[in-house]
């Protein structure tokens, strides 16, 4: 039977500055992880424009 990979996810907020966010986003891919979720809320950054951020600073 075949096993999968164990899966890794970096949950992000709006606490910190942007430039760190993107910088961590990039650091999280080099050490394996496969996802990265954004917080969504009326009071946090918009959630859309940081997964597209995220995008272009990672490979995949």
């Amino acid at each position: 039977m075949p096993t999968t990979p164990p899966r890794f996810a970096l949950y992000m907020q709006d606490k910190h500055a942007l430039a760190y966010e993107l910088e961590m986003a990039g650091y999280a891919e080099q050490k394996g992880f496969s996802e990265i979720w954004q917080a969504d809320t009326r009071l946090a950054r918009d959630c859309v424009v940081m997964m597209s951020a995220f995008l272009a600073r990672t490979k995949r």
